[in-house]
């Protein structure tokens, strides 16, 4: 009888030609380092950390700051990525040259050029500052105001990625400012303030523009704020923002939390003379109300209020009978003090004085115990 033959597992075929990989795809793109203005340059700008150098101004929204000191936030480097990646995409439709020229076309309303005797290359002549102003990290540079003043008018994006030297120009003249001042808070004006990084002091332009009717991408300032904890965080603090016409220099807590409002309320409810001797302080009351002579108690409050009444409940809080005697500090929820700074303030060679001056009569409400601790 004959055998049922058995069935052999079927080898697979050889392929008459070797096997290769496929050869990877390889990006055209690539990405090009930031360009230097030729209009603005300070003097130290060279020395910053080569990190800053990798950051760009035109893409994303700034909701990490927020300028209200809140947490609820998008991450840095989420947001660098997406810049970075702009800034690729642009660089490759846009040379650095035509930058550059839209640049000097921008500012300085000339392109004269000239030949490089390296490689005879076409670049711009440097514009000339105003009256011949140094930078210096004393003061703002009028040059600063002039691109915040030109971003106002231009606020979309386009237009910072055609002037993104001009932009890091400014921002790098701003920070070398606040460092300035920064090495001088805790010995001229308070001495709980810690020295800590610039890019732990300043706001990003970016606006969080998610649930805003207004979608203009940046803000129109500079801005920073120094406290215990630097731009974020709980605690009072001192706050500076440049914008042209509309400098400003403040100070205290602006939209307390929950938490931090029911101390202060508690506090004012239990020892209202606490929060009252900072608001009749003659240099106090003199720099922020306008006041010649010393103030009394009930001059005093009315005019602190006034300045923050815009988010000040109609009615009592909670807990607090309506005729409380001091009815009207309790239904703040912000306690902040400021004052307006011209613009040739901002751009004087004595600025750094000036402000640190203004901050020193601050230091009485910053000082104030807002959290009870």
């Amino acid at each position: 009888m004959p055998q049922p033959r058995k069935q052999q597992s079927a080898k697979p075929a050889k392929s008459a030609l070797p096997a290769t990989e496929a050869p990877r795809r390889t990006s055209a793109r690539r990405k090009l380092p930031p360009t230097k203005s030729p209009y603005f340059h300070h003097p130290s700008e060279e020395e910053q950390d080569s990190n800053e150098d990798e950051e760009s101004a035109y893409g994303g929204d700034d909701a990490d700051d927020d300028e209200t000191g809140g947490s609820n936030h998008v991450s840095d480097e989420e947001d660098d990525d997406e810049l970075q990646s702009e800034a690729g995409e642009e660089e490759e439709v846009e040379p650095q040259k035509k930058r550059r020229r839209a640049a000097s076309g921008a500012v300085s309303g000339s392109t004269k050029k000239h030949k490089n005797s390296g490689d005879g290359v076409l670049i711009a002549y440097r514009a000339p500052s105003p009256g011949g102003t140094a930078y210096s990290d004393n003061t703002v540079h009028p040059n600063t105001l002039k691109f915040l003043k030109a971003l106002a008018k231009h606020n979309d994006r386009a237009w910072l990625r055609e002037n993104d030297p001009l932009y890091r120009a400014g921002k790098a003249d701003f920070e070398k400012f606040v460092e300035s001042v920064n090495e001088e808070m805790a010995q001229k004006v308070d001495d709980t303030i810690p020295e800590l990084p610039v890019k732990d002091l300043v706001f990003r332009i970016h606006r969080d523009i998610r649930f805003s009717n207004d979608q203009t991408p940046y803000k129109t300032h500079f801005s920073v704020a120094w406290s215990r904890t630097g731009r974020k965080g709980p605690y009072a603090s001192y706050f500076l923002s440049i914008e042209p016409g509309k400098s400003f220099a403040g100070g205290g807590i602006w939209h307390a939390e929950a938490k931090a409002l029911a101390l202060i309320r508690r506090d004012i409810d239990k020892n209202p003379k606490r929060l009252k001797a900072v608001l009749t302080g003659e240099n106090f009351a003199g720099e922020f109300f306008g006041s010649v002579k010393k103030l009394d108690e009930k001059g005093a409050v009315k005019a602190f209020t006034a300045k923050n009444s815009e988010d000040a409940l109609k009615t009592a809080p909670k807990t607090y009978p309506k005729d409380h005697k001091d009815i009207e500090l309790l239904r703040l929820r912000s306690f902040t003090i400021g004052k307006q700074i011209p613009d040739n303030d901002v751009t004087s060679p004595d600025f750094k004085d000036k402000l640190t001056a203004i901050f020193k009569n601050m230091e009485p409400l910053v000082g104030y115990n807002f959290l009870g601790s």
